[in-house]
């Protein structure tokens, strides 16, 4: 008669882990609990989201402000392409000024590793010094990226209360993972629009190899590693001159002092689609003339 009735210990577990779930969902501390987030996205966008995006998550333009593609905007319709709802704070981890640095970092290497690609396409029989420095920019940029990481994996400053020690007791490494894996996820998708939508299957291959090997040698503290360029690590850091850098390097730094009006206009520099007049690219940032998909790479 008792057989299919639950025990009363079962009921008093279940009972506690209802609790704490609730516990979990309302608070915003270490043990909040957040859902898994496997993440897909809405590729394509109807005429009727097109309007609900351009109402509510488009970034508004002051008139007479020049309307440049910028990477709050690459954020939002990527965002907004995103089937799942984000916990919120998942969204406030997003939206930190580290998180920024990370992606404008890694939006810049990968275009960099793209152009190496495509020239190494073209010119695969010749190397020299070219080659040489194409590889010393992307070794470069690869320093560059782990230093953007670095703040993210250890939870530095302000992200300490996303890190899974925040704590300081108990590891919460399943919320760590429902954290990060997403946003890597998010970074990719965030690269590709700012490249143009091309070459996926690349940048995600890139982004993960490129990721691993940092978390690898973070995992291996003990083992020499080369001497640190202190002159690229302190690149672009604000309340850090540096006045004897190469026209390489400065123009380097001032991706990130600078923002897209700028960079585009004392510079000439564009990342990918980032610096560009919105009016060239649709309300979810696709290229308007479909040449000038081919040629977002050639700008530099």
């Amino acid at each position: 008669r008792d057989a299919g009735r639950p025990r009363p210990e079962a009921r008093v577990a279940s009972r506690l882990t209802l609790a704490r779930g609730a516990r979990g969902a309302r608070g915003s501390g270490p043990g909040r609990l957040l859902p898994d987030l496997a993440l897909s996205f809405l590729d394509v966008v109807d005429a009727l989201d097109q309007l609900r995006f351009r109402r509510h998550w488009q970034r508004r333009v002051q008139p007479g402000d020049p309307d440049l593609v910028t990477l709050t905007d690459v954020k939002n319709v990527v965002l907004f392409q995103v089937q799942q709802r984000l916990p919120p704070l998942f969204l406030k981890l997003f939206h930190t000024a580290a998180v920024d640095r990370f992606l404008r970092t890694l939006i810049l290497y990968l275009f960099h590793y793209m152009q190496a690609c495509e020239w190494l396409a073209q010119r695969c029989e010749h190397g020299g010094p070219a080659l040489q420095r194409r590889q010393g920019e992307l070794c470069a940029l690869r320093v560059l990226l782990a230093r953007d990481y670095l703040p993210l994996v250890l939870g530095l400053g302000p992200l300490r209360r996303y890190h899974h020690l925040a704590s300081g007791v108990q590891s919460w490494t399943h919320r760590d993972a429902r954290l990060f894996e997403p946003l890597l996820r998010l970074a990719v998708r965030i690269a590709w629009v700012a490249l143009g939508r091309r070459n996926l299957n690349l940048i995600d291959a890139e982004h993960s190899a490129a990721v691993q090997e940092l978390l690898g040698l973070l995992a291996r503290p003990g083992q020499p590693q080369p001497a640190p360029t202190w002159t690229l690590l302190g690149l672009g850091l604000r309340g850090l001159p540096q006045p004897d850098l190469p026209e390489t390097l400065r123009a380097l730094g001032a991706v990130y002092t600078l923002g897209e009006e700028e960079l585009s206009q004392r510079h000439g520099l564009f990342v990918g689609i980032l610096g560009m007049q919105r009016a060239q690219f649709d309300v979810m940032l696709n290229p308007r003339d479909q040449q000038r998909r081919q040629d977002l790479l050639c700008s530099s």
